[in-house]
């Protein structure tokens, strides 16, 4: 009789344990997904504006157009912006990076700025380079000579959505 009250017992703590473990993984599941991020997407920004600078920096101008050194035959056949700007009369340095090219367009004030955009528009978001819809990126620009304090803002795709 003794040994069948332990039995009882043995088998009432094993059944009290079991509940209790349940209730343990039950209540740390709940914490787990309460606290847990929900399909949180990091865009690494950072990465792509070094990449857009690089790209910027990197290709020349004899990457994307022909005849640089004739003004008449002089075309960029897979970009109409940049060829009027590149086969131009106005660009002093026609053997150069686009970065030097956007600079010489600010600085001389040859162009205007939504020259500069449609150039960097036409470069990145239309040749689907990058996707504005997913990925918003500013270009800023800060001049020793006009502006030293204030970066003027070259191009923004971001796209805000209003609720």
């Amino acid at each position: 009789m003794n040994r069948l009250r332990k039995n009882k017992r043995a088998y009432l703590f094993t059944v009290d344990l079991v509940i209790a473990i349940i209730a343990l993984i039950i209540g740390l599941a709940l914490l787990f997904y309460k606290f847990s991020s929900v399909n949180k997407t990091i865009y690494f920004t950072e990465q792509i504006s070094e990449d857009i600078i690089g790209v910027l920096a990197y290709t020349s101008t004899h990457d994307l157009c022909l005849n640089l050194d004739n003004t008449s035959t002089c075309t960029c056949p897979n970009y109409d912006e940049l060829e009027q700007v590149v086969c131009g009369e106005y660009l002093q340095d026609k053997d150069t990076n686009l970065l030097s090219v956007m600079t010489e367009l600010i600085e001389t004030g040859a162009y205007s700025g939504d020259d500069v955009k449609a150039i960097i528009n036409e470069i990145f978001v239309e040749k689907r380079v990058i996707d504005s819809r997913r990925f918003g990126f500013a270009i800023l620009y800060t001049s020793l000579i006009t502006a030293p304090d204030i970066p003027l803002e070259l191009f923004n795709s971001e796209r805000y959505i209003m609720p």
